[in-house]
């Protein structure tokens, strides 16, 4: 009887942990959807600037940058300024020309 009892506790407790595994991921839409615009922004920004001297790093800041200020136009405004401030010469041309240019 003890065995059977036993036998039932631990069919449970494996069952109870399979559920609990399966159940782990948990989804946040509005965290999803700032990550889905930062990898997209992100991804645009540097095929467009691929062929320019500008550090990938810089551009994936840019892009978090930009997504994190994404609601207001003015704030953006200036983290592109303050980007722009930081390149060298020929990079703030490149950059100039090929987003400002195509955006």
């Amino acid at each position: 009887m003890t065995l059977r009892i036993a036998a039932i506790l631990a069919s449970i407790a494996v069952f109870c942990h399979a559920e609990a595994s399966e159940k782990v991921e948990i989804s946040h839409p509005a965290s999803d959807k700032i990550y889905g615009k930062y990898i997209e922004l992100s991804m645009n920004l540097t095929i467009l600037l691929k062929d320019t001297k500008i550090e990938e790093a810089a551009i994936h800041q840019l892009a978090k940058d930009m997504v994190s200020n994404d609601g207001n136009e003015e704030k953006v405004q200036k983290v592109l300024d303050k980007f722009m401030t930081k390149l060298p010469g020929d990079q703030q041309k490149d950059f100039g020309r090929l987003y400002f240019d195509k955006v």
